[in-house]
């Protein structure tokens, strides 16, 4: 049975997932939950951070994703790990499912790959089936995807005896200490002459003589362990255990029952997202002033706040009111609120001429604009009495710089 890869957006819906192949899967229990939150709002006052004044901005999608190669650019390799949308306030939440719990399992898969060093003589021979005597037996898993530091909760391995004299069996299990051991050749003491782990696993337990079965060899997790906490032991290495003197039949690759190794651990690392706005879902009139990708590591069963995205209002409308004399002005608008009418006071500066009113609602759609002439006394009215009860964004602009302030319509 071949066991396939689910896409990455199953997680959400699942306790469980399996990756990998018949040889070599990873089973991945989400146990634990990461939490990112942030706000994307209308950036009133332009200054590119998130204030009293700005107002939050409804119904933009966020997308999180997984930085899966840790280089900090949203690329192919990259899992999308979450989407939302932000409420009335701009706000939005994600809950990630977080893996802690794995299951690797890892067959041989190659007949160079499971070999016997028979005594004396240190001779090797790669074959299907090992023979009975003092020997020791080499086994060399490839491509754990167990990351270096990684806590190894428990390990067992799975052999398949042919037939044993005695009703009892003892075997010894040692590690291969290096970061990525070779395949086996049919050099004398190719096994023998390898550096071994500090760390032996014996192992006791009852037989049928003289019948085929299979053994699975547990209590290994402390010689893994050794392995993986060595400093040059990446994800992706390979994993050597040699069984010592070993006075049973064992089938191997080619006999058709290849040895396998299952190894249950914890991964505590930190977890790195990329979380962006999906600007298809904002308005085109609005234009984004923050980052448009933000970069949060998170540890395991960790939040993260604060992932703001700011978007400026936009400009509509023109007149000769120069810049540094706008700097000088304030806005005021009551009554808040309102049933309707609202009166505008532009404060600072004295003047005598057109400005347009752009009113937007929540979510940043302009829904109503006009032509008001700001008179001597710097006053204005207007009338919102044709929309619809709600809050909305008013935003007087001379085409270059603009005021804004946010008005509930009851």
């Amino acid at each position: 049975m071949k066991l396939c890869s689910f896409f990455f957006s199953t997680i959400l819906l699942a306790t469980n997932i399996v990756f990998g192949n018949e040889n070599n899967f990873t089973e991945k229990a989400f146990d634990q939950s990461n939490t990112l939150s942030g706000k994307v709002y209308i950036d009133m006052d332009h200054n590119s951070i998130l204030s009293t004044n700005d107002t939050g901005l409804q119904g933009t999608r966020v997308f999180a994703y997984e930085d899966v190669n840790k280089n900090g650019l949203l690329d192919d390799s990259d899992r999308k790990v979450g989407t939302t949308e932000t409420d009335a306030n701009g706000d939005y939440t994600f809950d990630i499912p977080a893996i802690t719990a794995h299951t690797s399992r890892t067959k041989i898969a190659a007949s160079s790959d499971d070999a016997v060093q028979n005594e004396p003589g240190g001779i090797m021979i790669l074959d299907s089936e090992s023979e009975p005597g003092i020997r020791e037996i080499g086994l060399r898993f490839l491509d754990l995807d167990i990351p270096q530091g990684a806590k190894i909760a428990s390990a067992s391995l799975k052999i398949s005896i042919a037939h044993h004299a005695g009703e009892f069996i003892e075997i010894i299990v040692k590690g291969q200490a290096s970061d990525n051991p070779s395949t086996f050749t049919n050099q004398e003491y190719n096994i023998g002459n390898r550096p071994r782990t500090q760390i032996t696993a014996d192992f006791y337990s009852s037989v049928t003589p003289n019948e085929f079965q299979e053994l699975e060899i547990d209590g290994i997790e402390a010689i893994i362990q050794e392995i993986i906490d060595r400093p040059g032991w990446e994800e992706g290495n390979a994993l050597v255990l040699i069984i010592a003197d070993f006075f049973a039949d064992m089938y191997m690759f080619d006999g058709g029952f290849p040895a396998e190794l299952i190894i249950n651990y914890e991964d505590q690392s930190d977890v790195t997202y990329i979380v962006t706005p999906d600007l298809s879902s904002v308005d085109p009139v609005y234009q984004l002033s923050s980052e448009q990708y933000q970069l949060v590591t998170v540890a395991i069963n960790g939040e993260r706040n604060n992932i703001d995205f700011g978007f400026n209002q936009p400009v509509i409308s023109s007149t000769d009111l120069t810049i540094n004399e706008l700097n000088q002005a304030t806005m005021e608008i009551w009554p808040k609120p309102t049933t309707g009418p609202i009166n505008i006071l532009l404060n600072g500066i004295q003047l005598d001429q057109n400005f347009s009113v752009n009113v937007f609602s929540i979510n940043g759609k302009l829904v109503t604009t006009e032509k008001i002439n700001i008179g001597s006394n710097n006053q204005a009215h207007c009338n919102l009495s044709s929309l619809s009860k709600g809050t909305y964004i008013v935003q007087l602009t001379d085409g270059s710089s603009f005021f804004s302030d946010k008005v509930i319509l009851q």
